[in-house]
C-alpha cells in the first residue's frame, strides 16, 4: 500500500467518525427550513458529503 493511499484511507476514517451518519443526515437535510443549522453540525454535514459515495448519488437524483 502507498503511503498516499495510507493518508487517504485514514483521513476517510478520522472524518467518518466525526460526520453524522446517513440516517441523521437525511433528517437534518430534509428539514432546513424549520431551523437553521449551526456552524457546527453544517461543517459535520459537509464533511459528510466529501466522503459518501451515497450522498453524491442522491444530491445528483435531486437536482
Amino acid at each position: 500500500m502507498s503511503v498516499l493511499t495510507s493518508l487517504k484511507t485514514h483521513w476517510v476514517a478520522w472524518a467518518w467518525q466525526r460526520t453524522p451518519n446517513c440516517d441523521e443526515m437525511a433528517r437534518l437535510s430534509y428539514h432546513p427550513l424549520e431551523r437553521h443549522l449551526l456552524l457546527g453540525p453544517r461543517l459535520r454535514m459537509r464533511l459528510h458529503l466529501l466522503i459518501c459515495v451515497w450522498w453524491h448519488r442522491h444530491l445528483k437524483q435531486s437536482n
